[in-house]
C-alpha cells in the first residue's frame, strides 16, 4: 500500500492510501528567494514528491522586475497558470499580458520568460512535466542565499546547463531539432 504525504501547516504527515496521492495545504511548501530574477518561488510538488512525474512552484514575480530571460527548456513541457495580478508572457516572439486566470502551455525546446510588468504583486502557476528544472530553481537560489559576494556566472551557468535550462539570446521559435 502506498503511502499519501499530506502535508499541513510546514509539517509532513502520513496518511494511509492505496493511490500514492498528495494532499497539499494552502501556504504549504519550500519557498525560495530568486534575487536574480526578483521572484519568490513556493515549490509545491517536486520531482521527488511526484516520482518525477511533474513539478509545480508557486511563483510570485515581484512587480517591475525583470524575470528569468529568455530560455527554453529540452526534456520538460512548462505549463503557467496565473492566479493573481498580470504577467507578460512572451513565447517565440509572441507577447502578451496575461491576467488571472489565463493558461499558457510552452512545449519543450520553445524558449519563453515571463515577468510581472506591475505595478500589483502577481502570483502564477507554474508546472513543469516531467519534473526536474524545479532543481534549477533550488540550485539557483541556494548560490544566492550563499554569504559573500554575488555569485560566478560561470556556475550559474553551470547549474542552468546541469537543469535543463537554456538561456537564449538569438530566440528561435523551437530549438533546431525540437
Amino acid at each position: 500500500m502506498r503511502r499519501l504525504r499530506f502535508r499541513a501547516q510546514q509539517k509532513e504527515e502520513d496518511v494511509s492510501t492505496g493511490d500514492g496521492a498528495i494532499i497539499l495545504m494552502p501556504g504549504v511548501g519550500r519557498t525560495l528567494g530568486l534575487p536574480d530574477r526578483g521572484a519568490t518561488v513556493t515549490l509545491k510538488v517536486t520531482g521527488d514528491d511526484s516520482g518525477s512525474r511533474l513539478a509545480i512552484v508557486e511563483s510570485a514575480p515581484a512587480p517591475g522586475a525583470p524575470g528569468l530571460a529568455m530560455h527554453r527548456h529540452h526534456r520538460s513541457d512548462e505549463a503557467l497558470y496565473v492566479l493573481d495580478g498580470t504577467v507578460t508572457v512572451r513565447v517565440g516572439d509572441q507577447a502578451v499580458e496575461a491576467p488571472p486566470g489565463a493558461f499558457v502551455f510552452i512545449p519543450r525546446g520553445t524558449a519563453h520568460m515571463f515577468r510581472n510588468p506591475g505595478p500589483e504583486p502577481a502570483r502564477v502557476l507554474v508546472i513543469f512535466v516531467p519534473a526536474g528544472v524545479e532543481r534549477f530553481l533550488l540550485e539557483t537560489a541556494g548560490v544566492y542565499a550563499a554569504p559573500g559576494k554575488q555569485p560566478d556566472p560561470a556556475t550559474l551557468h553551470e547549474i542552468q546547463m546541469k537543469h535543463d535550462t537554456e538561456l537564449v539570446r538569438d530566440h528561435p521559435r523551437r530549438a533546431p531539432g525540437s
